[in-house]
Order: structure tokens, then C-alpha cells, then sequence
């Protein structure tokens, strides 16, 4: 289903075939995330919130949370 959505999308290129299944070549698209963990600016992208609706995401909000406050420093 996946790879149907992004083909009729017109963007088949981001999904990869590997060993092991499919991936996401995340070069190929953009990505609040993705920008935050390159980019120490972009963490001004978080407002309080990532995808709230999923209780396995809590983690996430922590650690954007503590890199928003300046606990944590990227490498």
C-alpha cells in the first residue's frame, strides 16, 4: 500500500527496496524531524508537541522537549 501511495503520489524515488523490506530515503524528502537533528536552529520548529495521538511517540517529545531547553546538545 505504501509504495502505491508515493507511485500515484509521484514519488516512488522515496521508498527503497533493501534486504529486509522497504525503507525511506530520507534525502528525498522533507522532514521536520529530520531537519531538527541536522539543524540546531529547526528545533524551533517543535511547538510542544509530536504526533500526541501515539502513546510510543511520548519518548520523542521528552528529548525535543530537552533539546528545545537546551539539555540536550547535539555532537
Amino acid at each position: 500500500d505504501l509504495t502505491h501511495t508515493f507511485r500515484n503520489a509521484g514519488a516512488e524515488d522515496i521508498i527503497m527496496r533493501v534486504r529486509s523490506g522497504i525503507a525511506i530515503v530520507p534525502d528525498k524528502m522533507e522532514c521536520d524531524l529530520y531537519r531538527i537533528k541536522l539543524d540546531a536552529s529547526a528545533i524551533n520548529l517543535y511547538h510542544g508537541e509530536f504526533m500526541a495521538q501515539y502513546s510510543w511517540a511520548e519518548f520523542m517529545n521528552e528529548y525535543l522537549e530537552n533539546r528545545k531547553n537546551k539539555k540536550i546538545y547535539k555532537k
